[in-house]
């Protein structure tokens, strides 16, 4: 049965935008069965609860634990549930978990209607990595959405492609958004098993050199954001880039594609800083 607890309208409205990004994940085809993830850091709009209510008290975290998100809360999508499902259901899906005052456990919190019997995703090491470096920067990024959409799947399967300054420099002439909209494009982090220290860690180190997208190698792709929708439009703006890429390709043409004066141009009249 579902739980009627009551969240406040700041929450409400981040989850309706979960919702909605949840279904436009799942009619792009970015996610297939219980593929991707989101979280967002909602600390600052979720009421401080009382640790004696939380479920499943103390869940370790690594060794050396977090220390920037000591007392923050994290709604984030479970482990096994479907954007499909959270497109209808977003509560059924996600859990609201806060770190321990020393960071180094988590609970799944009880004091509201989200799913109390649910774990977070496989990839929390990523989510807990990447949010604990935007608080520690002061950082408005408080989001993360990690999804499979296929044609950036496909590029990353491709070696002539996979440098970030081919990948890059292909894609920002495919149309001028994915160059307004993301000029510095995205980082690329070789293949690394899911959920892993090692893909959070190398994620983590692109998030740092100021990408806001991140390709994971014939696995997906990370976006970081101040807002779901703002996350989702990052990727979709990418990923059109690398349709009309591919669609080039399978047409047996190599694309033009926008020339040095053109792109010269776009960095001028939107005032680019790449």
């Amino acid at each position: 049965m579902k739980n009627h607890k009551s969240i406040n309208k700041s929450l409400e409205a981040i989850v309706h935008q979960v919702k909605d990004v949840a279904a436009m994940l799942w009619h792009k085809g970015w996610a297939e069965a219980n593929a991707g993830n989101l979280s967002i850091d909602v600390t600052d709009i979720s009421m401080p609860l009382d640790e004696k209510n939380n479920h499943d008290l103390n869940i370790a975290l690594r060794t050396e634990g977090y220390a920037n998100l000591k007392g923050r809360r994290l709604l984030i999508t479970g482990s096994g549930c479907r954007f499909r499902d959270i497109s209808k259901d977003p509560e059924s899906g996600m859990c609201l978990i806060q770190i321990s005052q020393d960071g180094s456990t988590y609970s799944i919190i009880d004091e509201c209607r989200f799913n109390k019997n649910i774990r977070p995703t496989s990839e929390l090491a990523t989510h807990l990595l990447l949010h604990d470096h935007f608080r520690k920067i002061n950082s408005n990024y408080k989001v993360v959405i990690h999804t499979h959409p296929a044609e950036l799947v496909a590029l990353s399967h491709m070696k002539r492609f996979w440098s970030e300054d081919v990948f890059n420099s292909m894609l920002h002439g495919m149309l001028p958004e994915v160059k307004v909209v993301i000029p510095k494009g995205a980082g690329l982090v070789d293949y690394a098993l899911p959920g892993s220290e090692k893909l959070a860690e190398s994620t983590l180190e692109k998030i740092m050199k100021g990408f806001r997208i991140v390709i994971w190698q014939k696995h997906g792709c990370l976006a970081v954001s101040d807002s779901p929708v703002s996350g989702f439009d990052t990727i979709d703006i990418l990923n059109k880039g690398a349709q009309v890429l591919l669609a080039c390709l399978n047409a047996g043409e190599t694309p033009e594609g926008l020339s040095e004066t053109e792109l010269a141009e776009l960095k001028h009249a939107f005032n680019l800083s790449c």
